[in-house]
């Protein structure tokens, strides 16, 4: 049954506007000629009046049937077939009948109509419209479609045309033709339609997309324009349209499409609030606009709010129903943000949702679980770990507790945090000792140990885990870890030893490739370069589809080069392909170090040029490298005319080039060139020269390596005005044209004069050439930053980057001195004392340097109280390391107090005595110190024993 409106009481009003005066002389003439069997029913005006109130009242049914009794009693009389009567009779009954829920019979009314009237004009529109919504309900889909673009055909200018739209695209959807249906609904959105009537069309659109799948043209429809919220009566469904949209695109991985549709939905007690008062607004505007749309002849906007009313009010009926949907909403919106790495709202969110006293206690533990992972995005780390901590004392027996630790703990490693993530391990094995998770945590501490170096610990607990999970599933993995701690401290023999094992016994279990392979390359470091070969060769035949055949090559193929087969290494290299870029462009260059060995100087030039034509490899690295070695081959081919123009075409095509590394080589091939040639401009005139021209075409990378190679010439001339150039390029060249050399040199000179305006240049360099050898000076330099800062585990931090990524660069002294004495500034005099001795090994750190390193012994050992220990290394600076007074007095200062502090005080006399006579201590800061600890040591001892003996 249609739902009976109120408006629809004054839908006669609009169907009795034409004609009225020959409708109200029919209702009065024509009962003078009603037979005799019509006037034995009701007369006209009566049945006429009866329907007409009945329609008036909205009770359309008893109006549908009144007319059908008139069409009945009067069908034969000659005012019935005249026309008048039917003209007036059939379209209030047409229209009562579809509104009663008699669709059938509308539509035959309305058809009747249309047939015998094809003239009438000013209720054509109205009826075509009813009959295709009275063909709809009768399932006549096809017939109400034509009918519907027949009316929008006819009253294209009209509002209504625009609403039938709506009404042909519902009947579009009920025949499977959705996609005609929503072309249909998106014309009316993109078309000059009212604001409501579009939103309309566009939620219906939404919905449709939604049921069909239709993802990404859901989108488009919901997010691609903004929404005109505040006035939008179904708000409900736009929400749960977003809300399902949402959802989809968070399975999908689409996180920032998430983000957006969850953004549009509004929590349960502000949307049953905003739709209340939307309801309200609506009903206002029926009672405000009814009487000016009636009179106007406009009824079916009014007919379009109340349906548009009782729409809502269904909306707002159940929505108050359901249970609130506004804390589910929120995690996946957090959910999404955390998929996002928007971690700073997912963390204020979660946050909120964990702390909300009236969520259920299963979605605050969700929350919770996932502000751990909000804190761990951020690399808050220890905020990560209170935060999963309190989950453990508020959640004891969640099953997500142990996952939560062991996430924190898999996000430290992959910050190469381990010490951190060792601490986390440690809650996970103490806390969930029968969890499944604790064997994993176990395996994976003893892997975080290993990268720490702390190769004693990693044995330790894979054996730990090797005995306590003899099943596990990480047990060859940890037999072969444990093999590697000792590869890893060079005991060779031991790695080799169980390596040798696991070959034997695991060769059905996946990892034996990897077990062979690590087998190869201890005996390789073991320099067994015939069983290495071996070993490796039987590696490339069994497994030539593994992830380290091409590592194997590489291996073969530089055993070869250690055993002296040249032309075996050249031919392994060979098989290396491009696809494999790194090793290709590794095995290119061995290739190339091998042609110089042979000094086959023209097979070197063939190679290079052979390896930049490459066309598999798009494009080539290292090409500036490859033509420095082609003018270089040129040079030692005496053919210096061919070796010029490699040289300066290396320096034209990538000398404004930051990742470019041979340019300093190249200058200095140049300069030998100049050398060698003698040209009338001297090699400093010539640098000068083309310093100034890149200036001026304002290539300030190239400027400042000219610069730099200037400045260099200056400093090793001992010229003044080399400084100058530095500053120079402190002034001209901004930070971001500046080459991985360039950042480190200018870096280390401004640190000995100003740390602060030095850090930005380090930390460029860390940023902006994570590959480069010349970030070991950023990193020292940041090291030390850091250390004069008092922060001395973000020191530690800077100097382990150091030793892992730059090792052997010329600065590892200096590092090991840094490491030393961050050490002991935290007090780990023992970790302290490794570092100074492995200083006194490095024969580069003879001089200043040992004598600093024997100062650091001396301090650790006095943090150990082992005063002696301390007075025999101070010993040895004052006896060996004279050159440096600051460090010699320092040393005769502190072991003099030392001795007294034992109680040998003519021992303490004497190393005062000593070093107030030296004559190179003079000027020494303790000198003041140590003439008053003298007298105090000479006031003690016996009176034969206070002869002074300083002059």
């Amino acid at each position: 049954m249609w739902e009976i409106t109120k408006n629809d009481k004054n839908r006669i009003g609009t169907l009795l506007t034409v004609g009225s005066f020959a409708f109200l002389y029919c209702l009065f003439v024509f009962p003078l000629y009603a037979s005799k069997e019509a006037a034995a029913s009701a007369s006209l005006p009566v049945l006429l009046q009866r329907g007409v109130e009945a329609f008036a009242n909205g009770d359309f049914q008893q109006a549908a049937q009144v007319f059908s009794q008139m069409e009945e009693d009067y069908k034969n009389e000659k005012a019935w077939h005249k026309n008048l009567l039917q003209r007036k009779i059939l379209p209030l009954k047409g229209y009562a009948e579809l509104k009663a829920g008699f669709a059938q019979d509308a539509v035959k009314s309305l058809n009747t109509f249309l047939e015998k009237f094809p003239d009438e004009i000013e209720q054509r529109g109205e009826i075509l419209y009813s009959l295709g919504l009275a063909l709809r309900h009768s399932d006549r889909p096809e017939e109400a479609l034509n009918r519907l673009e027949e009316f929008e055909n006819e009253n294209s200018e009209t509002v209504k045309a625009q609403f039938s739209k709506i009404q042909r695209a519902e009947i579009l959807f009920t025949l499977k033709r959705s996609s005609e249906g929503l072309d249909l609904l998106m014309s009316l959105i993109e078309g000059s339609a009212p604001e409501s009537l579009r939103n309309q069309a566009r939620l219906r659109a939404l919905q449709q997309t939604l049921s069909l799948n239709l993802t990404s043209a859901a989108a488009t429809i919901l997010l691609e324009k903004p929404w005109g919220i505040t006035t939008m009566p179904e708000i409900a469904v736009l929400s749960f349209s977003a809300m399902e949209l949402g959802h989809q695109f968070l399975t999908e991985g689409n996180y920032t499409q998430a983000i957006r549709c969850f953004r549009l939905v509004l929590p349960r007690e502000i949307l049953i609030r905003t739709q209340t008062e939307r309801l309200e607004h609506l009903k206002n505007i029926v009672v405000e606009r009814a009487p000016l749309a009636r009179s106007a002849g406009k009824v079916f906007w009014i007919d379009y709010y109340q349906k548009l009313i009782s729409r809502v009010t269904a909306q707002l009926e159940g929505l108050t129903k359901t249970p609130d949907y506004t804390p589910a909403l929120r995690l996946h919106q957090a959910q999404a943000y955390l998929l996002n790495k928007r971690y700073h709202e997912a963390w204020l969110l979660c946050e909120h949702l964990a702390t909300a006293p009236h969520l259920t206690a299963d979605q605050t533990e969700e929350a919770h679980y996932r502000w751990i992972f909000a804190a761990s995005g951020l690399e808050e780390w220890e905020d990560a770990l209170s935060i999963a901590k309190s989950f453990l004392e508020r959640y004891p027996k969640s099953p997500l507790a142990p996952e939560a630790f062991y996430l924190i703990s898999q996000a430290h490693l992959e910050q190469r945090r381990y010490a951190q993530a060792i601490k986390v391990f440690d809650e996970i094995i103490k806390y969930f000792p029968d969890h499944p998770m604790r064997g994993r945590a176990l395996f994976t501490r003893g892997f975080a140990h290993t990268l720490l170096e702390n190769f004693a610990e990693a044995r330790s607990d894979f054996t730990h885990y090797n005995n306590e999970f003899p099943q596990g599933h990480f047990n060859v993995n940890a037999l072969l870890w444990h093999a590697l701690t000792f590869f890893f401290e060079r005991q060779y023999n031991q790695a080799l030893e169980e390596l040798s094992v696991l070959s034997e016994r695991q060769k059905e279990h996946p990892l034996y490739p990897e077990i062979l392979y690590r087998k190869g390359v201890t005996l390789y470091a073991m320099r067994q370069y015939g069983p290495a070969q071996t070993t490796i060769k039987d590696f490339t035949k069994k497994f030539s589809l593994h992830p380290r055949f091409s590592e194997a090559l590489i291996l073969l193929g530089d055993i070869y080069m250690g055993q002296g087969q040249l032309d075996e290494a050249v031919e392994t290299y060979a098989q290396i392909s491009p696809e494999n870029q790194s090793l290709f462009i590794y095995a290119t260059f061995q290739t190339g170090k091998i042609l110089r060995a042979l000094e086959n100087y023209t097979s070197l030039v063939s190679h290079f040029i052979n390896y930049i034509g490459n066309k598999e490899q798009s494009p080539p690295e290292r090409i500036s490298e490859a033509l420095y070695w082609i003018g270089w081959a040129y040079i030692q081919l005496d053919q210096p005319q061919k070796a010029l123009p490699h040289f300066t075409g290396i320096l034209g095509r990538y000398g404004n080039n930051p990742e470019s590394t041979v340019i300093n080589s190249t200058l200095s091939a140049l300069h030998k060139l100049f050398a060698q040639q003698k040209p009338p401009v001297s090699f400093n005139d010539w640098l000068e020269a083309h310093r100034q021209t890149a200036l001026e075409q304002n290539q300030l990378t190239y400027f400042s390596r000219l610069t730099l190679f200037l400045y260099n010439r200056k400093k090793q001339q001992k010229q003044a005005e080399a400084d100058s150039l530095i500053d120079q390029l402190i002034t001209k060249v901004p930070l971001t044209q500046l080459d991985a050399l360039g950042l480190g040199k200018i870096g280390q000179w401004l640190y000995e004069k100003d740390p602060e305006k030095a850090f930005v240049y380090f930390d460029t360099l860390v940023t902006n050439f994570s590959q480069s050898p010349h970030r070991a000076t950023a990193f020292y330099g940041l090291a030390h930053y850091s250390y004069l800062a008092e922060d001395y585990q973000e020191t530690l931090r800077w100097l382990d980057k150091f030793n892992r990524e730059t090792p052997g660069h010329q600065l590892n002294v200096q590092a090991s001195l840094l490491t030393g004495k961050a050490f002991l500034a935290i007090g780990q005099a023992t970790d302290a004392t490794t570092q100074f001795e492995k200083v006194l090994r490095l024969k580069a750190g003879r001089g200043h340097r040992h004598a600093q390193a024997l100062k650091g012994l001396a301090e650790a050992a006095l943090q150990l109280e082992k005063n002696a220990k301390a007075i025999a290394y101070y010993q040895r600076i004052y006896t060996l390391y004279r050159a440096y007074p600051d460090l010699v007095s320092e040393a005769y200062f502190k072991s003099g107090l030392l001795f007294e502090k034992m109680g040998d005080l003519q021992a303490a006399k004497k190393t005062f005595d000593e070093m107030l006579t030296n004559p190179r201590l003079q000027d020494a800061t303790q000198k003041a110190e140590a003439e008053k600890a003298r007298e105090r040591i000479v006031s003690l001892l016996p009176t034969t024993s206070t002869v002074s003996t300083i002059p």
